[in-house]
């Protein structure tokens, strides 16, 4: 058994570090999605107006209807608000470097009906934000 040992543990650690490399790829990748204080979100090695680009792209691809566009240029941050069906659409961009950039995206479906629906909203959120990060990945 003794002999095994440091077999095991070796194989542990490789197996540790594995991971570890597995999600820190995943993270820069922008694929590890958070939920924040409204919805999803997301960190993106890219520039806010490929971000935004890219966010018109989907937009467009999803039926998603743009109804107000925003810009504030001190804060770096772009916002853009859409309507598909019943559901208000906010997708907010923040630079947080220059290199990175933050996305969040809200869904309020069933305008009328208050809290039904949130799991709908919360998936259509999180498509919309995957499909974001890919056109920019």
């Amino acid at each position: 058994m003794r002999a095994y040992l440091p077999r095991i543990l070796w194989l542990f650690a490789l197996a540790l570090a594995a991971a570890g490399a597995g999600w820190t790829a995943l993270a820069a990748a922008g694929r590890a999605t958070a939920s924040g204080g409204r919805g999803p979100e997301a960190q993106v090695e890219a520039s806010v107006n490929t971000v935004v680009k890219a966010t018109y792209a989907v937009f467009q691809e999803m039926g998603i209807t743009i109804t107000e566009t925003d810009f504030e240029e001190d804060d770096g941050e772009f916002d853009i608000e859409g309507m598909r069906g019943d559901s208000e659409v906010d997708v907010s961009i923040e630079r947080v470097s220059p290199r990175f950039t933050e996305i969040e995206v809200d869904v309020d479906g069933d305008l009328f009906d208050g809290l039904d629906g949130d799991d709908e909203d919360e998936a259509l959120a999180r498509n919309i934000l995957n499909r974001i990060v890919q056109r920019v990945s």
